[in-house]
Protein backbone atom coordinates (compact mmCIF):
# COMPACT_ATOMS: atom_id res chain seq x y z
CA UNK A 1 0.00 0.00 0.00
CA UNK A 2 2.55 2.39 0.63
CA UNK A 3 4.36 2.53 -2.88
CA UNK A 4 1.37 3.01 -4.75
CA UNK A 5 0.49 5.82 -1.95
CA UNK A 6 3.92 7.00 -2.66
CA UNK A 7 3.18 7.11 -6.47
CA UNK A 8 -0.53 8.64 -6.01
CA UNK A 9 0.93 11.80 -4.02
CA UNK A 10 3.82 12.17 -6.82
CA UNK A 11 2.03 11.29 -9.89
CA UNK A 12 -1.72 11.56 -8.76
CA UNK A 13 -2.56 14.53 -11.64
CA UNK A 14 -2.10 11.81 -14.45
CA UNK A 15 -4.62 9.32 -12.88
CA UNK A 16 -8.10 9.28 -14.90
CA UNK A 17 -11.13 7.41 -14.15
CA UNK A 18 -10.44 5.70 -17.57
CA UNK A 19 -6.97 4.89 -16.68
CA UNK A 20 -8.14 3.61 -13.61
CA UNK A 21 -11.11 1.37 -15.22
CA UNK A 22 -8.44 0.02 -17.89
CA UNK A 23 -5.52 -1.09 -15.16
CA UNK A 24 -8.58 -2.44 -12.82
CA UNK A 25 -9.93 -4.52 -15.25
CA UNK A 26 -6.21 -5.96 -16.53
CA UNK A 27 -5.18 -6.52 -13.02
CA UNK A 28 -8.20 -8.18 -11.45
CA UNK A 29 -8.09 -11.04 -14.06
CA UNK A 30 -4.27 -11.31 -14.66
CA UNK A 31 -2.11 -10.88 -11.47
CA UNK A 32 -4.98 -14.08 -9.60
CA UNK A 33 -4.52 -15.90 -12.47
CA UNK A 34 -0.45 -15.57 -12.28
CA UNK A 35 -0.02 -16.25 -8.79
CA UNK A 36 -2.10 -18.79 -8.73
CA UNK A 37 0.43 -20.61 -11.69
CA UNK A 38 3.17 -19.06 -10.29
CA UNK A 39 2.78 -18.98 -6.42
CA UNK A 40 5.49 -21.85 -5.15
CA UNK A 41 8.22 -20.12 -7.31
CA UNK A 42 6.94 -16.38 -5.87
CA UNK A 43 7.23 -17.65 -2.11
CA UNK A 44 10.23 -19.14 -2.76
CA UNK A 45 11.99 -16.00 -4.54
CA UNK A 46 10.39 -14.02 -1.85
CA UNK A 47 12.07 -16.39 1.34
CA UNK A 48 15.19 -16.43 -0.57
CA UNK A 49 15.23 -12.89 -0.47
CA UNK A 50 14.02 -12.18 2.88
CA UNK A 51 16.83 -14.61 4.33
CA UNK A 52 19.71 -12.81 2.22
CA UNK A 53 18.72 -9.06 3.28
CA UNK A 54 18.30 -10.39 6.81
CA UNK A 55 22.02 -11.67 6.02
CA UNK A 56 23.19 -8.70 4.73
CA UNK A 57 21.45 -6.58 7.72
CA UNK A 58 22.83 -8.78 10.37
CA UNK A 59 26.26 -8.80 8.78
CA UNK A 60 26.49 -4.51 8.78
CA UNK A 61 27.97 -2.85 11.29
CA UNK A 62 26.99 0.60 10.50
CA UNK A 63 23.56 0.04 11.00
CA UNK A 64 22.53 3.25 12.38
CA UNK A 65 24.58 5.27 10.14
CA UNK A 66 23.04 3.51 6.77
CA UNK A 67 19.67 3.63 8.46
CA UNK A 68 20.06 7.29 9.26
CA UNK A 69 21.53 8.49 5.40
CA UNK A 70 18.60 6.40 4.37
CA UNK A 71 16.21 8.33 5.84
CA UNK A 72 18.26 11.98 5.05
CA UNK A 73 18.15 10.68 1.79
CA UNK A 74 14.36 9.63 1.36
CA UNK A 75 13.70 13.08 3.33
CA UNK A 76 15.73 15.62 0.90
CA UNK A 77 14.69 14.14 -2.51
CA UNK A 78 11.07 14.13 -1.82
CA UNK A 79 8.62 16.56 -1.93
CA UNK A 80 5.85 18.39 0.63
CA UNK A 81 2.83 15.79 -0.43
CA UNK A 82 5.17 12.92 -0.74
CA UNK A 83 6.52 13.57 3.84
CA UNK A 84 3.26 13.94 4.38
CA UNK A 85 2.09 10.73 2.86
CA UNK A 86 5.10 9.34 4.50
CA UNK A 87 4.51 10.53 8.10
CA UNK A 88 0.62 9.53 7.78
CA UNK A 89 1.86 6.14 7.05
CA UNK A 90 4.45 5.91 9.90
CA UNK A 91 1.98 7.25 12.35
CA UNK A 92 -0.19 4.14 11.03
CA UNK A 93 2.50 2.05 10.93
CA UNK A 94 3.19 2.84 14.96
CA UNK A 95 0.05 2.75 16.19
CA UNK A 96 -1.06 -0.94 14.71
CA UNK A 97 2.47 -1.84 16.06
CA UNK A 98 1.50 -0.15 19.32
CA UNK A 99 -2.11 -2.13 19.50
CA UNK A 100 -0.12 -5.81 18.46
CA UNK A 101 2.22 -4.93 21.14
CA UNK A 102 -0.57 -4.52 23.40
CA UNK A 103 -2.82 -7.33 22.72
CA UNK A 104 0.65 -9.73 22.56
CA UNK A 105 1.24 -8.64 26.65
CA UNK A 106 -2.26 -9.20 27.40
CA UNK A 107 -2.52 -12.64 25.91
CA UNK A 108 0.37 -13.79 27.07
CA UNK A 109 -1.11 -12.47 30.94
CA UNK A 110 -4.05 -14.57 30.18
CA UNK A 111 -1.78 -17.42 29.25
CA UNK A 112 0.00 -16.94 32.28
CA UNK A 113 -3.14 -17.13 34.82
CA UNK A 114 -4.64 -20.24 32.71
CA UNK A 115 -0.95 -22.24 33.49
CA UNK A 116 -1.39 -20.86 37.41
CA UNK A 117 -4.93 -22.13 37.43
CA UNK A 118 -4.71 -24.91 35.68
CA UNK A 119 -1.19 -25.56 37.83
CA UNK A 120 -4.14 -25.13 41.24
CA UNK A 121 -6.44 -27.32 39.82
CA UNK A 122 -3.43 -30.02 39.22
CA UNK A 123 -2.44 -29.64 43.19
CA UNK A 124 -6.37 -29.36 44.65
CA UNK A 125 -6.64 -32.80 42.59
CA UNK A 126 -4.64 -34.73 44.89
CA UNK A 127 -6.11 -32.95 48.20
CA UNK A 128 -9.75 -34.07 46.83
CA UNK A 129 -8.87 -37.44 46.07
CA UNK A 130 -7.08 -37.54 49.59
CA UNK A 131 -10.68 -36.52 51.19
CA UNK A 132 -12.18 -39.00 48.82
CA UNK A 133 -10.15 -42.07 50.04
CA UNK A 134 -10.90 -40.68 53.09
CA UNK A 135 -14.99 -40.68 52.87
CA UNK A 136 -14.28 -43.85 51.61
CA UNK A 137 -12.43 -45.36 54.57
CA UNK A 138 -14.81 -44.17 56.62
CA UNK A 139 -18.17 -45.53 54.66
CA UNK A 140 -16.16 -48.81 54.73
CA UNK A 141 -16.01 -48.83 59.11
CA UNK A 142 -19.74 -47.54 59.39
CA UNK A 143 -21.16 -50.15 56.58
CA UNK A 144 -18.28 -52.93 58.90
CA UNK A 145 -19.97 -52.00 62.27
Amino acid sequence: VAPLLLLGAEYGHFITIWRLSAIGFFVSFSVPKLYSCYSAQINQRAECLKLRLLDTWSACSYKKIVVVSALITFWNLSSIKTRICTAFLLLVIFRYFRQNVTQQVEDGEAQAEDKEQQQALLAAEPEEEEQQQALLVVAEQRCQQ
